[in-house]
């Protein structure tokens, strides 16, 4: 597997291993999982409203902003 690009790294499963976890298990689809596994009263009916998603560079340039202003500054 290229892990060079942020995706490769930590975005998974892949469609193959979905299939692969499915068949071993019995079930035909995620959905199917989600349905065995997760009360439908707990669940959210509705779509979350998210943020455009970053790159991974802007985010750690994001990440560390944050971690700037949390920083302690001695004088």
């Amino acid at each position: 597997m290229k892990t060079e690009l942020f995706l490769n790294r930590h975005i998974g499963p892949r469609q193959d291993e979905i299939k692969t976890m499915l068949n071993s298990i019995g079930l035909n689809s995620i959905e199917e999982l989600i349905d065995e596994t997760i009360p439908k009263n707990i669940r959210l009916n509705k779509d979350i409203q998210l943020e455009p998603a970053m790159s991974e560079s802007d985010y750690l340039r994001h990440l560390k902003k944050m971690i700037d202003a949390n920083l302690i500054k001695n004088n």
